[in-house]
């Protein structure tokens, strides 16, 4: 209730921000950083960059998505933060409307699409599963694919 109040927002957007269900801006990051007395992070989340680079070219979400040939809650999902690693696709689609993400953003999001310790095997037919794996237990992260062999 203190920090909502020293912030001039609500408890509940405190709540949406320590639950992850959306993120503050980077003044509102400076702002609770100098009320906290700690540093704010460095750089700019992808969610504020596409929100920001959307408003100077004034476009909603829809004539975005629209624009970019993405779903318009992929443009909402990545501005909230509920998504941080979007695939390449939509991030290629949303430069060539909005301008190349700056090189620091893009190495993080790299970062966060990456999985550590996890070796590539396949793609192979399910029919060559031992073949291709063997029999023991591995760690593993199964991709599974549509009828147009994308994933989902």
């Amino acid at each position: 209730m203190q920090l909502a109040d020293k912030l001039g927002v609500s408890q509940a957007q405190i709540s949406n921000w320590e639950s992850e269900r959306s993120s503050p801006s980077r003044d509102m990051l400076e702002n609770i950083s100098a009320v906290l007395g700690v540093q704010a992070p460095d750089g700019v989340a992808l969610g504020e960059w596409l929100s920001q680079k959307r408003d100077e070219k004034k476009l909603t979400q829809a004539e975005l998505a629209e624009k970019a040939k993405v779903s318009q809650i992929t443009i909402s999902f990545i501005e909230t933060g509920k998504t941080e690693s979007p695939q390449e696709a939509t991030l290629k689609r949303l430069e060539n409307v909005l301008g190349k993400l700056p090189a620091s953003l893009s190495e993080e999001v790299k970062e966060k699409r990456s999985v550590e310790d996890f070796i590539f095997l396949g793609p192979f037919p399910a029919s060559n599963w031992e073949e291709n794996v063997g029999t023991d237990k591995i760690p593993c992260i199964y991709v599974f694919y549509d009828h147009l062999k994308r994933p989902v």
